[in-house]
């Protein structure tokens, strides 16, 4: 099993649109929400949400299983996003719980209202991933599954050849495609065998490598839009 953060967004209906959009949801769940009517429950987050610091309040996070393991059955793929939400101190928080079976190995989502009902401040989830990885692997150890997570670090590393949900949300405000969405950036870096190649091939998605803090970043100067390296 793998899980991460996906970062934090603005819009709980366009978050609940992309994950169910196409047919591809197998099931969905709601916590802390009614749960009868769907457009009911969103207006319920938007309403905890509203007037809150935080002009982000939707944070969204996955938990993957490995082909290897037998197929959780929908029960157990959100039994086990609740207890992820209940580890990162989230399980009084509004969330709807989305299950999808459309690539070769099955997992789910959780749209998650930041904010609590009676709190004002923020869920922070900075340094979320680690701790997601942690449930996971006491859930790998008691359902006998392969220990992914204790796999090293690296390993669970954000996948950044693939667009974020707040990235792809950015591009399509702007009218133009994610950096990672122009061309396989993984094998621009692999295939160069000089940093002038490298150029090149970054030059044929109109993009560029910048110093930044202290690493780097890939820029587009012409929408301004960047991705960390």
């Amino acid at each position: 099993m793998t899980g991460k953060g996906l970062g934090t967004g603005s819009s709980f209906y366009g978050a609940a649109n992309y994950l169910e959009k196409d047919e591809r949801a197998i099931f969905r769940e709601s916590e802390n929400l009614p749960g009868f009517d769907r457009n009911q429950d969103l207006r319920l987050m938007e309403r905890i949400a509203e007037g809150r610091r935080s002009d982000e309040p939707v944070y969204h996070l996955q938990i993957s299983y490995n082909p290897a393991d037998p197929d959780p059955t929908e029960q157990q793929m959100a039994g086990d996003m609740r207890r992820v939400l209940k580890h990162l101190g989230l399980e009084d928080h509004q969330a709807i719980i989305v299950g999808h079976d459309d690539k070769d190995h099955l997992h789910v989502h959780a749209v998650v209202n930041r904010y609590h009902p009676d709190k004002s401040q923020a869920f922070n989830p900075w340094q979320d991933t680690p701790k997601i990885i942690q449930e996971l692997g006491q859930i790998e150890r008691e359902r006998g599954y392969e220990l992914v997570s204790a796999l090293p670090k690296e390993a669970h590393r954000q996948d950044r050849s693939r667009a974020s949900m707040n990235e792809r949300k950015y591009g399509q405000r702007i009218g133009s495609k994610p950096i990672q969405e122009r061309g396989d950036i993984t094998a621009m870096f692999n295939e160069s065998a000089t940093w002038k190649e490298l150029e090149d091939n970054l030059d044929t998605i109109r993009c560029k490598i910048k110093t930044k803090g202290g690493g780097g970043v890939i820029h587009d100067p012409v929408t301004g839009q960047q991705m960390k390296l």
